[in-house]
């Protein structure tokens, strides 16, 4: 693979994320504009997001047995193709049946470019953790823009499909791009810390798996159920203005992309991954979303919503997966699947117990994440007591 091709393939793949990040927002951020159009209560919109979770869950047990025997070209190709259907066919589908076909396609996308590209970034170069954190930086760039375009959309009356039709049309093109380039075959990387984490012993090391896997849910509950409801709870609750509403979320996205910089810096200098970035990172978004919680200062908001974009969404859950793949270096495709189908679990069950809830008040539905953040805090001090031994060098007993 020439040098050329190898900038080329990663900008396509980081648009994918682009792309990913509008998807995992725009449902959320046009919920009163389905309510009305299908004629159904917030709490049944918020049931059709949880489809996105059921097509994770099945994409990645069908894609985790594929991705390491199927060139991976035709895996995330596969996932482009999946995404554009749903873009470009949502939001002219009649009714929730229907919409909910399109969120499990939009979840079996989802699994498709998790697990074509993190293996793809782990072959194309030797900063792998990094790289694989950047896609979050990407993510949280769709995440930004998306409420201002739909903001922009309901200041000026246009249609809110445009906010689909639009990454539909980035996504077109890009296919163009990526069907042209060609992907490296026969390369496997090993991850050069394995002899650290064999210090631990198997008994320490299923428990660490254990603990891996419940953060995956954790982390992945902790922020989709704050970027599903945070707009909601903001006009209603504390009864800011529609664009103050809105714009909560792009500081959200601000202090993300914020947040995944800071973490390739660290990472890029070889900083360790749990002592120094889970630990802090969990404890500070706990905090902030305590904050948010409890003030009705709308610069104090702004700034707390920031602050827990940059910790909570900042790459915690590629780090953490970046853990997971040094304990088993040797299943690259079939960790990232196992670890994202706990986050696919987190999608399917927080839309429904949250749109149960938030009939009778939003604020508890942020109470109930605030509640899940301080278990992903928990989960990662007994993950740090579990990686001792590698920390300390010693032979675990």
């Amino acid at each position: 693979m020439t040098k050329n091709n190898s900038r080329i393939l990663t900008i396509c793949l980081y648009l994918n994320y682009f792309v990913h990040g509008i998807g995992l927002v725009v449902l959320a951020q046009n919920m009163d504009n389905f309510a009305s159009y299908w004629r159904v209560s917030l709490a049944e919109v918020s049931y059709v997001i949880s489809g996105v979770g059921w097509g994770r869950l099945c994409g990645y047990f069908f894609f985790s047995y594929l991705a390491d025997k199927v060139d991976r070209k035709k895996i995330i190709y596969s996932g482009m193709l999946a995404y554009f259907v749903f873009f470009f066919a949502l939001p002219f589908s009649l009714n929730i049946y229907l919409a909910y076909f399109l969120a499990m396609l939009a979840g079996l996308a989802n699994s498709a470019l998790d697990l074509g590209t993190y293996p793809t970034f782990m072959e194309l170069g030797d900063k792998q953790a990094a790289n694989n954190v950047l896609i979050k930086a990407f993510m949280s760039l769709g995440e930004f823009f998306l409420p201002i375009l739909v903001l922009l959309l309901a200041d000026y009356h246009g249609w809110y499909g445009w906010a689909f039709i639009l990454p539909a049309g980035i996504l077109s093109l890009n296919l163009t791009f990526f069907s042209q380039q060609v992907f490296q075959k026969g390369k496997s990387t090993q991850l050069p810390v394995k002899k650290d984490y064999d210090r631990l012993t198997n008994n320490k090391k299923y428990r660490l798996t254990f603990c891996l896997a419940i953060y995956g849910y954790l982390c992945q509950a902790v922020m989709l159920l704050f970027t599903q409801w945070i707009s909601l709870f903001a006009h209603r609750e504390l009864a800011y203005s529609s664009a103050m509403s809105h714009a909560l979320l792009s500081f959200y996205s601000l202090g993300s992309i914020s947040g995944v910089l800071v973490v390739f810096s660290l990472l890029s200098r070889k900083i360790a991954e749990i002592k120094k970035i889970l630990l802090l990172t969990n404890f500070l978004s706990l905090i902030s979303l305590l904050i948010i919680l409890n003030t009705r200062l709308i610069w104090l908001s702004a700034m707390a919503t920031f602050i827990f974009g940059f910790t909570a969404a900042g790459g915690a859950m590629q780090v953490a997966l970046n853990l997971f793949l040094k304990l088993y270096p040797d299943h690259k495709s079939l960790v990232t699947g196992s670890y994202f189908i706990f986050g696919s679990v987190a999608s399917i069950t927080i839309p429904v117990l949250t749109g149960l809830i938030s009939q009778s008040s939003l604020t508890a539905v942020l109470d109930v994440d605030v509640v899940i953040s301080l278990l992903a805090s928990l989960t990662v001090v007994w993950a740090y007591y579990l990686l001792k031994p590698v920390f300390y060098k010693k032979i675990s007993v």
